[in-house]
């Protein structure tokens, strides 16, 4: 009996051996596979070893390779079955990166704000934090999550760039501009910048300035960019440099066909370049180009109606203003609005038009 009892002892040793080396040499190969970035097979060998021993080690190592296979919902379940008293800096880190890729916002701030506070000095959870934010409508608590970091470290560009990013969409030009000139001094030259540059320059009224970072901006997209294109000719437009407010709003035209809507505006605003430069029959032109893509702007008739008028066109004047009356009705009743259909409702009575 003694005899029987330690010969089943001794199976059981042998077992247990053999299930220690099995587990050892499938952890061995993910390994191997890890290192030649396979991650498929990775995830079959450590799947494998963690079915036969669920523990710390094999879940991180599963968890991990589920992140980089984006199966981010499967990592997190891994990482969140490990013992409170177990988890450490770099569960709470996975766990943060796994649920900012499936967005899932309580998750993320939760376990990004638990880094942070662990390792304030983790400027690639804070760069993702801030993006974040940034692209989802809450600038103002990127920048303070970027300025708690900056102050630690101020050489980071990554955390500085969105920092800068929050201050343009806050509408804190000055702080924008400011943030990527310290960028560009850097090596930061790209659309982004001179384009967020160019724009607050803009808003705080140093146009010369402005229009050679929005023209930056624009040569960056080899002028196909209809943003860049849009802003500098509107910025040409208020500068008086009507022959490039033409050029450029023409190139924004063609790259916006057949956006009606946004084409309505680009033709005002073309139609305003030539009005400026006085050639009445081109800017009347356009303006009827407007018309085509918004028919129900009664304003648009009567500066099509007034050009003509200043081409000496009469038939084409009263014309428009006939059909700036017949669409008056869709104006916001205001008095400058009721004064103006007036106006046109003599003339026209009086066949009067000047």
């Amino acid at each position: 009996m003694i005899v029987m009892q330690s010969s089943s002892m001794l199976c059981d040793a042998k077992k247990k051996q053999e299930a220690v080396d099995t587990l050892k040499i499938l952890s061995l190969r993910g390994d191997s596979c890890i290192a030649a970035y396979n991650y498929y097979h990775a995830s079959i060998f450590y799947k494998q070893a963690y079915d036969l021993n669920s523990n710390v080690t094999m879940a991180r190592k599963l968890a991990n390779v589920y992140r980089k296979m984006g199966r981010n919902k499967e990592c997190a379940s891994l990482l969140r079955s490990i013992p409170s008293d177990s988890i450490v800096y770099n569960d709470i880190r996975s766990l943060y990166f796994a649920y900012s890729s499936m967005s899932n916002r309580d998750s993320l701030l939760f376990y990004g704000d638990s880094a942070t506070h662990l390792n304030p000095y983790d400027s690639e959870i804070v760069v993702s934090m801030a993006s974040y934010c940034n692209d989802n409508n809450k600038p103002l608590q990127a920048g303070k999550i970027c300025s708690l970091y900056l102050l630690r470290d101020s050489t980071n560009l990554l955390v500085l760039r969105q920092y800068g990013y929050s201050s343009y969409l806050l509408e804190d030009y000055s702080e924008a501009y400011k943030t990527y000139k310290k960028l560009e001094e850097k090596g930061f030259d790209n659309y982004e910048s001179t384009f967020i540059m160019g724009i607050s320059l803009a808003k705080l009224h140093k146009n010369e300035l402005a229009y050679d970072y929005l023209l930056r901006a624009a040569t960056h997209k080899s002028f196909k960019d209809y943003i860049s294109l849009h802003y500098l000719g509107t910025l040409c437009l208020e500068m008086g440099k009507n022959d490039e407010a033409v050029i450029y709003l023409s190139q924004a035209i063609e790259l916006q066909k057949p956006d009606s809507s946004l084409l309505a505006i680009l033709y005002k605003e073309k139609a305003q370049a030539y009005y400026n430069k006085q050639n009445y029959y081109k800017a009347a032109k356009e303006f009827e180009q407007s018309a085509i893509y918004n028919p129900d702007d009664p304003i648009t008739y009567y500066n099509i109606a007034q050009m003509y008028g200043a081409t000496g066109d009469k038939k084409k004047e009263k014309a428009n203003y006939t059909i700036f009356l017949q669409k008056s009705d869709l104006l916001k009743d205001t008095e400058e609005n009721r004064e103006l259909i007036k106006r046109v409702k003599k003339g026209l009575t009086r066949n009067s038009l000047c």
